[in-house]
């Protein structure tokens, strides 16, 4: 449970983070036994846990007054909650089966209808209800995993021994039903009169659901490089070190079969490693198969049409860098 609050000095707006609470249960097998011999039954490995926040979130300014009623006017509140139930299977040979459920559920404080105001480039709020609204969503899937190396061996003298490569690629069948079609409703949403479906959650604290069913594939590949370095003072396998090229590259995505139209989903390319030992580097972005038109609104056209090699559309990217340093003797114990 916590508590946080920042302010802008300038325009003197205060906000309020009052409680942000997280209550979570790892994963429990409701049905082992409480004195096993041998291998668990495959029930045995059915696990459930459970995971939910909730947050309160208001605001004022510190130069108007009746604080008190500014913060009641502008309370936000919700929840959410997350129970996954999962299936630990064997290997089946050199794949892993992992099948899953997901029941998720969100509560909201209100209700609002909004349209886009043409006239003066804005959304109104047509109706705002207060009250206690929940939706929820389920998904089903099962993945199947596996893991490929692959290793680069040099000459007796050189002073890198080996280079290995791992891809970990892994494809899942999921499914999720629309729970939510109930939560939207038709309204004006840009300049160009464009009608399409709004939540009624639209701007709360946890944001909706999407209002469509999913049945599809997802796909991702991850890939790890590092190299073996023998040592310059002791010719001992044991002396040999590790040394990390590439500690990740990955990129994934999927296809809803279900979907009327932009069937394929966004593309996602992330990757780390670390410089030196001491800098740790990561780097990700979001490529998008679709053409847009000239109000920026995907269109059902594929980019790899007219740019056969290209992911899609960069959207967005983001790049970071972080590091530590600890002083002090080292001969010293920490």
């Amino acid at each position: 449970m916590s508590a946080n609050h920042n302010q802008n000095s300038i325009t003197r707006l205060i906000n309020l983070n009052l409680p942000d609470v997280a209550f979570n249960v790892n994963t429990q097998y409701p049905f082992r036994r409480s004195e096993p011999t041998g291998a668990y039954k495959w029930y045995e490995n059915i696990g459930i846990a459970y995971n939910g926040t909730a947050k309160s979130l208001s605001s004022f300014y510190d130069t108007a007054g009746n604080i008190g009623s500014q913060l009641s006017k502008n309370l936000q509140y919700g929840a959410q909650h997350n129970l996954p139930l999962t299936l630990s299977l064997p290997p089946l040979g050199v794949l892993q089966l992992s099948p899953s459920v997901t029941y998720q559920e969100k509560w909201y404080q209100k209700k609002i209808v909004r349209q886009y105001n043409a006239v003066q480039n804005k959304y109104d709020t047509l109706s705002e209800k207060q009250g206690f609204y929940t939706a929820r969503q389920m998904s089903f899937s099962l993945s199947a995993s596996t893991r490929i190396f692959g290793m680069f061996g040099f000459r007796p003298k050189s002073r890198v021994k080996a280079i290995r490569h791992e891809i970990r690629p892994s494809v899942s069948a999921n499914y999720s039903p629309n729970f939510n079609a109930r939560n939207y409703y038709n309204s004006v949403t840009d300049a160009a009169g464009t009608i399409r479906p709004v939540s009624f959650f639209e701007s709360s604290i946890y944001g909706p659901y999407p209002n469509q069913r999913f049945g599809g594939l997802s796909f991702s590949i991850d890939n790890n490089v590092s190299m073996k370095l023998r040592s310059k003072k002791d010719t001992a396998a044991a002396a040999d070190r590790k040394v990390s090229i590439l500690d990740g590259l990955s990129i994934s995505g999927g296809y809803n079969f279900l979907a009327d139209s932009l069937k394929f989903l966004p593309i996602a390319v992330s990757a780390r490693s670390t410089l030196f030992e001491k800098v740790n580097i990561t780097a990700s972005a979001n490529f998008d198969p679709y053409e847009v038109n000239n109000i920026g609104q995907p269109v059902d056209v594929l980019v790899w049409k007219r740019k056969p090699f290209s992911l899609g559309t960069l959207r967005s990217a983001n790049i970071s860098l972080s590091s530590s340093f600890q002083g002090g003797d080292k001969k010293k114990k920490s």
